[in-house]
This record gives C-alpha cells, sequence and structure tokens, in this order.
C-alpha cells in the first residue's frame, strides 16, 4: 500500500510549495534482501519490489526460508511402517514381524541384520538375501562380507604360476618350462606348443594369452580341441550347444553312438577355469566364475542308456554321444534364481576324457552385475 503526505507552504512571496512524500515504489536505495539467506539452500530475489526465495532442488519456500521437500509424501511403507524424514531420506520403520527393503516392509526377518560387510559397505536385502555393497577398494564375498581388493584375484598365471600382488600389482612367478608374458600376468611355455599341429589342415595353430594352443579354423570349419571339423559334421561347435532365449541344443541322437569309454567304475572330473567376464560379486557366489579356479568332483558315476546314445552323469549332465565324443548341455537353478547351463565337449579314449565346457549364467540380476559367460578345461579321469 503506498502512503502519501502534502505540506502546504505559503512563502513571504505568495508561493506555495507543495511538497510530496511516500513509502512506496522505493527503498531510498537499499536491498530487500540484504541479511535473506534462504536458509542456505536457495537464492533470495526481489518479485514486486517484495523478497522471496527461489529454492535449490528438493527444498521449497516456507516464507523467506528453504526447507526440505517432504520425501514421505506418497509413501506408505506397504501399510505396514510408518514413513519418516531422515535429514531429508525417506525410511520405513516397518511394524513387527516386517522389515524394510527400500521403501517397503516386507513380512519376514531382515536378511541384513547382524550383517556390518566389516564396516566397509553397507548390507542390502535383495529377493531375501543379503549381500554387501561394498566401498571403493573391496569387493563382495560369501558370508556376506566385504573384503579389500586382491590385485591378483582374476589371476591364474595361465594355470603354471604363483601370482604376488604384494606390489599392488600382480606379478606371475612361473613354474619351470614357462615364463611370465610382457604384462607379467600368464606363463608361456618355453616351447612353442604349436608345433607339429596341423589343426586337421583346415586352419592354423596358434598360442593364445595362456600360452596354450589352439586352432584358427578355415571358414565353413570349427574347431574341437586342436583339430578343425567340417561345420555339420561330428562333433558339433561349442557355441552350437546353446541359443540365447532358447536353451541347449542338443544334436540328434545316434542310437550306435559309442561312449569311447567303459562307464563302470567311479571317475573325477577336474574343471579349470581359463575366461571369465563375470563380476566379482558372481564370484563370491559361484567360484568357477575366478580365472585359475580348479574345481574337482569325486567320486561319480557315468551312465550311457543301454541302446541309445543319450548321456547323463551323476551331476545330471545329458548330451549325445558317437565316435567317442560327448556333446552335453544341461541346465540348472542356482541361487537367486539364476540359471546355469553348461555345455561340453569331451573326448574319451579309455579312462581318460579330454574336453572343454562354457557355463552361462543366465537371469544374473543386474545387482551382481548381469549375465555372464565362464570357460573351462575339462578332465575325467577314471579312478582306481
Amino acid at each position: 500500500m503506498k502512503n502519501t503526505w502534502t505540506k502546504l507552504t505559503l512563502m513571504s512571496s505568495g508561493f506555495i510549495f507543495l511538497i510530496v512524500s511516500g513509502c512506496g515504489g522505493s527503498n531510498n536505495g537499499g536491498n530487500v534482501c540484504d541479511g535473506i539467506t534462504c536458509s542456505n539452500h536457495g537464492d533470495c530475489v526481489e518479485v514486486d519490489g517484495a523478497a522471496s526465495c527461489r529454492c535449490d532442488s528438493g527444498y521449497v519456500a516456507d516464507g523467506l526460508h528453504c526447507v526440505s521437500e517432504d520425501p514421505c509424501a506418497g509413501q506408505d511403507c506397504s501399510g505396514h511402517g510408518t514413513c519418516v524424514n531422515n535429514s531429508g531420506t525417506a525410511e520405513c520403520n516397518c511394524d513387527q514381524d516386517y522389515h524394510a527393503v527400500g521403501l517397503t516392509c516386507v513380512l519376514g526377518a531382515d536378511p541384513c541384520d547382524g550383517i556390518t560387510c566389516s564396516g566397509h559397505g553397507a548390507c542390502q536385502d535383495q529377493a531375501g538375501t543379503a549381500f554387501c555393497d561394498c566401498d571403493s577398494g573391496y569387493h563382495a564375498v560369501s558370508g556376506p562380507d566385504c573384503v579389500a581388493d586382491d590385485p591378483c584375484d582374476g589371476v591364474g598365471c595361465s594355470g603354471h604360476g604363483t601370482c604376488d600382488g604384494a606390489t599392488g600389482s600382480p606379478v606371475c612367478t612361473c613354474d619351470a618350462g614357462y615364463h611370465v608374458d610382457g604384462e607379467g600376468t600368464h606363463c608361456l611355455p618355453d616351447v612353442d606348443p604349436c608345433i607339429g599341429e596341423t589343426c586337421s589342415g583346415h586352419g592354423s595353430c596358434v598360442t593364445n594369452v595362456d600360452g596354450f594352443a589352439e586352432c584358427q579354423c578355415d571358414a565353413g570349419f570349427h574347431p574341437v580341441g586342436l583339430t578343425c571339423v567340417a561345420d555339420g559334421d561330428w562333433p558339433p561347435s561349442i557355441d552350437s550347444l546353446y541359443e540365447v532365449g532358447v536353451g541347449c541344443v542338443l544334436p540328434a541322437c545316434d542310437p550306435m553312438g559309442d561312449p569311447g569309454y567303459d562307464p563302470a567304475g567311479n571317475w573325477e572330473r577336474t574343471l579349470t577355469t581359463t575366461a571369465s567376464d563375470c563380476s566379482a560379486m558372481i564370484g563370491a557366489i559361484d567360484a568357477r566364475a575366478k580365472v585359475g579356479n580348479v574345481a574337482v568332483e569325486s567320486p561319480i558315476a557315468l551312465t550311457t542308456f543301454s541302446g541309445t546314445c543319450d548321456y547323463n552323469d551323476e551331476q545330471e549332465h545329458v548330451g549325445t554321444v558317437k565316435n567317442g565324443i560327448i556333446a552335453s548341455c544341461d541346465s540348472n537353478l542356482q541361487t537367486l534364481d539364476i540359471i546355469s547351463i553348461e555345455t561340453g565337449i569331451v573326448t574319451w579314449s579309455g579312462t581318460e576324457g579330454i574336453g572343454t565346457a562354457r557355463v552361462y549364467l543366465v537371469d544374473v540380476p543386474i545387482y551382481v552385475g548381469g549375465d555372464c559367460l565362464m570357460e573351462m578345461d575339462v578332465v575325467y579321469e577314471k579312478l582306481p
């Protein structure tokens, strides 16, 4: 509201002066925002001659103050708790027999009760299972727990040496007959492993990063061990045994298939992980995901159904047998509803089977790294 006053002054000369003064339209040069901080969460601005707060994101104006928006607005904690504002963050205080998962209250005991993650992370309830979301420089392991990153994690020294991470970087000390590569993380054979390998005349032998010989086959051929087999011939490529979105794709049975071994007695199966793109959290759940990991299964029984080429073993691997070679693929449900699909090509000779395997982990939750693949060397040996 603008107030004015006037004063009439009669001068001796007969003139009248009109003096007008008021309190509107001007603050005599002052700033209406002087001394107004908006609680240090916004800026004071002049609007229609008056001070007003323009608040930062997450804050709203309350007079000449900026206060936190109510993070609990619209949050009912699933109807089994009360939302509270903890320094601007919404949290659920759940009713008895319920525990908080984000902004919901879930029936049952909290799997994170008593889980400290060694003081280097925060426990999270993921589908009823406790997991540690670890600080930088730490990774999750089973328990669950958080442990300091080991520079040797994932460094298997090609299976022919020992990794030392004392300097903060992985360095391999190699076994006799092997030497370290330029990166210091692989042990390569002193003798070229490709000497004498022809890849069946349909490819070229190369030494891979782990120092092993492998075949790079010509177009129309695929590698099986250190041979190149025509596409469509037996055995199939290991790539063809699993199809994303479909599952196992086993070749047709040959009733005259010869397993190449006597299934009687007990066997030992050894799998050595040679490559993996799985996360450290997956490694905490499944040790096979760590490069250099050696898993031994013993004793196990091998079985072929009489009169057919169908194959299975005590671990429920199923496949197709022909000419002493088994192509297998099986699918199993793991923890967290992860599906493990293992494919393999194993060539048999009496009391021994040698080949390769791949393990595909699918339907892996994003919070533990997503879907991934492991590659392994496989050896079967008959026990005495």
